[in-house]
């Protein structure tokens, strides 16, 4: 069936119209494109930095604790070990009691030097005065060494010389401790004086 032309002409300018007014898929799939192209570089910006931040934390913490153990590992001793000898000094009593000659008390000072590498690594002077019936004598004067009983041991014993004007010089052994810091004893026994016998005790402390 063949229509009039006008009839044609209308159904033409119809087809146009509705042509015209279709979206466009072309540039649908374009938009669509883009917008899913931006999201792909944001997320993957912000790995990035996440990535970074990591990287940068963990070497700021190495960097640290490197540096924590070395200043550790340089801090000097703070309780160095003395070197050299050392000088200790104190007091001292020294207690005689005899049935003849009756008791008396020797009161005075002691200085000792101490040296780790000597032998013996203590050696001392000392006198004291009496007070009793020994003031007649005057000053008693007394010369002590001492070494450690074992390498790790405090204890101590040497030899203490007593010097006792117009009776003579008398020698006994004493022993005590000497732990680095203080030197100390407290030892008894027994002097043979002129054929007397007499009972003896020291008594002295001493440190730097």
């Amino acid at each position: 069936m063949t229509l009039p032309s006008s009839t044609r002409g209308l159904w033409l300018l119809l087809a146009l119209s509705a042509a015209a007014c279709a979206p466009s898929i072309a540039d649908d799939g374009k938009s669509g494109e883009v917008a899913d192209g931006g999201e792909a570089d944001a997320d993957a910006d912000s790995d990035a930095d996440a990535d970074s931040d990591a990287d940068s934390d963990a070497d700021s913490d190495a960097d640290s604790d490197a540096d924590t153990d070395a200043d550790t590992d340089t801090d000097p001793d703070p309780d160095p070990e003395p070197a050299g000898p050392r000088e200790f000094t104190g007091d001292l009593t020294l207690d005689l009691s005899s049935d003849t000659i009756g008791s008396d008390t020797c009161t005075g000072a002691v200085t000792f030097t101490v040296d780790e590498e000597a032998s013996p690594i203590i050696v001392g002077a000392a006198d004291c005065t009496f007070t009793g019936p020994l003031s007649f004598v005057g000053t008693i004067a007394a010369t002590l060494d001492a070494d450690r009983v074992s390498s790790s041991s405090d204890t101590i014993d040497g030899n203490l010389n007593i010097e006792v004007p117009f009776l003579g010089d008398y020698a006994v052994g004493w022993s005590g401790t000497y732990d680095g810091d203080t030197i100390e004893s407290t030892d008894a026994g027994t002097l043979d004086i002129s054929g007397f016998s007499v009972e003896y005790a020291l008594d002295l402390y001493a440190a730097p």
